[in-house]
């Protein structure tokens, strides 16, 4: 029997966000539902965010959305799932293949290599920052 996916919802649309190039507020003028791969051991599990769309009374752009720390724009996977993967290869030492099949077998999702080597560059590049 096939299992049903878990949803978490997640929301990040005040009335005011700034504009992502020169931080002028603007209203919200509607919503927008996003979503995205996450991770619940067992199961298919999804991440739905509403976000807010803006419109833009400094010019820069016409309109922009607001966006959640767990899924930012142009995520397909959560923010959980990325750290899953990292957390696999640099704590418990597995390699890139042994990562995709944990994550198949206990949390139902399905990875590209590639992606998999994007996240780990990424993760390696934020920490020689310092961040």
């Amino acid at each position: 029997m096939e299992k049903r996916a878990k949803v978490r919802r997640l929301r990040r649309a005040p009335k005011k966000w700034p504009c992502p190039k020169c931080g002028a507020l603007a209203r919200r003028f509607a919503f927008r539902s996003r979503e995205a791969v996450d991770a619940e051991l067992g199961r298919p599990a999804i991440l739905r965010v509403k976000v807010g769309l803006y419109k833009a009374r400094c010019g820069c752009q016409a309109v922009f959305e607001s966006f959640h720390p767990e899924l930012p724009k142009g995520w397909r996977f959560s923010r959980t799932v990325r750290d899953l993967v990292v957390r696999a290869v640099v704590r418990d030492k597995l390699s890139v293949e042994d990562v995709r099949q944990r994550l198949r077998e206990d949390f139902l999702v399905e990875l590209s290599e590639g992606c998999v080597h994007n996240w780990l560059a990424e993760a390696g590049e934020k920490n020689r920052l310092g961040s």
